[in-house]
């Protein structure tokens, strides 16, 4: 975008814009226009109205949502960093070995399942559901 000429105000209106979280009549007020909340309605409405300040709004909201925005390819990394780094092994003061944080890497491993579509319902239907039999003396499936 060509550089533009905008007053102290609109300076200050856009910067408060775009930290406020869009609040057009806040903006308005932090920026230093006067008047009743009706009337930094209409300035906000105004200012969002000329297309070089829209322009510019646009343009800085578009930088902020690329710089946020994860991919699925950056969540299913950290996912997986989280899995791997859950399932290390620690040993505690009394000398048990155990996983270092299990819940936290079922919870992502349960993740990555739902990404790619991957997971059951919790509850099954009966008629879903299998029963086996295992019989301790013969160590055979019935």
């Amino acid at each position: 975008m060509k550089n533009r000429k905008f007053t102290s105000k609109q300076t200050s209106f856009i910067d408060n814009y775009l930290t406020n979280g869009g609040n057009g009549v806040q903006a308005a007020k932090s920026a230093g226009y006067k008047g009743t909340n009706k009337t930094l309605s209409v300035v906000a409405t105004e200012n969002l109205a000329k297309p070089s300040i829209k322009e510019l709004i646009d343009a800085e909201l578009n930088k902020i949502t690329q710089n946020l925005r994860a991919t699925a390819e950056d969540k299913r990394r950290a996912l997986w960093e989280i899995a791997n780094e859950g399932m290390e092994d620690v040993t505690d003061k009394n000398g048990v070995t155990r996983m270092k944080n299990c819940r936290a890497t079922i919870a992502a491993i349960a993740e990555l399942n739902k990404m790619d579509g991957d997971y059951a319902d919790k509850k099954q239907p009966e008629d879903r559901v299998v029963k086996l039999y295992f019989d301790a003396d013969d160590e055979k499936l019935l």
